[in-house]
């Protein structure tokens, strides 16, 4: 499990699909909105989880 915060997107639905370039590699379960930031807990392949990752053809941070 990893959590996403991002700044710059909207509320991101849960179920989204995380992508590396065009490869699923995980889904969002939890998200929800804090303080004008999207926080979103995520499942993603471990092996996968230090590539560059995308929402929706946006670029992803994992903490």
């Amino acid at each position: 499990m990893f959590i996403i915060n991002d700044e710059n997107q909207s509320h991101i639905p849960i179920g989204s699909e995380i992508q590396n370039e065009s490869k699923k590699v995980g889904t969002v379960v939890i998200s929800a909105l804090i303080n004008e930031k999207s926080t979103s807990l995520a499942v993603i392949n471990t092996s996968d989880s230090g590539n560059q990752l995308n929402i929706r053809n946006k670029g992803i941070v994992l903490l």
